[in-house]
């Protein structure tokens, strides 16, 4: 782990074993996560929103409109690439074969390519209607597709400004991949990928939406991939492999193995997506965490190995969310006030207790499944749960409720076993 940035990080990108952060307006640079050096411009305090490498020169986009470009073998300052207020960038891509040319996006929906070297404009190409998000280059040299603010996606020939076909989605395009592999460039201008032409769109709500672009048409809408925006999704070049990672602090793998060809979930790191509300070590040796946060999961964090990081399961909570067609956390226990846990008689029956935000029920959870236990402890005044503990022996769990009752529980058969309750002042 490296040291913390002066700004938060906004835009990363990398060369071998360099590492280039964009953290306010300064360009941090990395050699394996020790700090060599920083980039920072002279004219201006804005903030960076891209980042790209072009050789040896890095190429950083500002809010103040401008692009300011350094070699950064020589930390050398290059030039500054300032734009008119009629064209507002918002993105910016190297097109495949251009020599010294880039690719400019506007929040007017127009796009501008550019000369670096010489510093003059090249082309500009005509309005697409809604601001420009986001620009990925197509397996195919001169194509682009354009995601717009309104959903629409653009395959857009940039060598003839023409357009090739069209696609709309739900919502905000916020990335774009093509599944890449053995590919031919048909005279209709379609796409064979790997044996099939799929382009992959994400938006704002955490979808993510696949399109066949051979038969131009939707394939499939992988709803609720995330649970927040998805910032980024990019195939594995010539394997049918996408990885997607959002803002609810989550990175997944996705596997296109299927006869049908919809994508399974392979894999998925993440953490809590909102902050933290109770944090405990769980084992005595100091090497587990367990936590809670408001985003109304209990999650699990292994000190050793990173892989071991695990969010304990409350069920189908998938299956239900394609059949409602709600958020994850809609369908989610609410929030955790408290949580005890014991590890005792892990191995025997449930030890984890949690106890919920304006709930009359506690929740037995199994450390060993990683998954919400069958027994749920009723508060006996039918008063909120404030509180929990587990005894030592991992026989009982004990909750106290908003009246100040205590109740007492046999955590293996679920069985109350008793209350204690004190005396009320007058």
């Amino acid at each position: 782990m490296g040291p913390h940035c002066p700004h938060p990080i906004t835009f990363m990108v990398s060369f071998k074993d360099l590492t280039f952060c964009a953290s306010g307006s300064q360009i941090l640079i990395y050699e394996r996560a020790k700090f060599k050096n920083k980039l920072t411009p002279m004219d201006c305090d804005a903030d960076i929103d891209q980042l790209m490498l072009f050789g040896d020169l890095i190429l950083a986009l500002y809010r103040d409109n401008c692009i300011r470009i350094w070699d950064f073998t020589t930390l050398e300052f290059i030039n500054t690439l300032g734009f008119s207020s009629s064209f507002t960038a918002t993105q910016m891509i190297h097109p495949s074969t251009y020599l010294n040319k880039i690719l400019v996006a506007s929040q007017q929906g127009s796009m501008q390519l550019w000369n670096i070297r010489t510093m003059t404009l090249v082309y500009e190409f005509s309005q697409m209607g809604s601001p420009i998000t986001h620009l990925c280059q197509a397996p195919l040299v001169d194509v682009i597709a354009i995601g717009l603010l309104d959903g629409s996606i653009h395959i857009h020939d940039i060598k003839t400004d023409q357009e090739i076909m069209r696609f709309k989605q739900q919502g905000k395009v916020t990335a774009l991949s093509f599944r890449t592999g053995t590919f031919s460039f048909l005279i209709s201008h379609l796409f064979s990928l790997d044996g099939q032409s799929i382009m992959a769109s994400a938006n704002m709500q955490g979808d993510v939406t696949f399109w066949d672009l051979e038969q131009r048409r939707l394939f499939y809408i992988l709803k609720g991939a995330h649970d927040a925006s998805v910032h980024s999704c990019a195939f594995y070049p010539n394997q049918p492999i996408l990885v997607t990672a959002s803002a609810d602090n989550s990175l997944k793998m996705w596997i296109f193995d299927s006869l049908d060809g919809i994508p399974r979930l392979l894999r998925s790191r993440s953490g809590h997506h909102k902050p933290p509300s109770r944090i405990r070590f769980y084992s005595s040796d100091g090497k587990v965490l367990l936590s809670s946060g408001r985003d109304q999961s209990l999650r699990l964090f292994s000190m050793i190995k990173d892989a071991q990081n695990t969010e304990l399961s409350q069920g189908s909570l998938e299956k239900k969310q394609k059949k409602f067609q709600v958020s994850m956390d809609q369908l989610k226990l609410p929030l955790i006030l408290d949580f005890d846990a014991c590890e005792t008689r892990a191995k025997e029956w449930d030890n984890i207790l949690t106890c919920h935000s304006s709930d009359t029920r506690a929740r037995l959870w199994s450390f060993k499944k990683k998954a919400l236990g069958s027994h749920v402890l009723e508060s006996m005044d039918g008063s909120p749960i404030k509180a929990t503990a587990m005894s030592a022996c991992g026989h009982f769990g004990f909750i106290g409720s908003a009246q100040g009752q205590i109740d007492k529980y046999n955590v293996q058969s679920g069985l109350y076993r008793g209350s204690y309750k004190g005396t009320s002042r007058p």
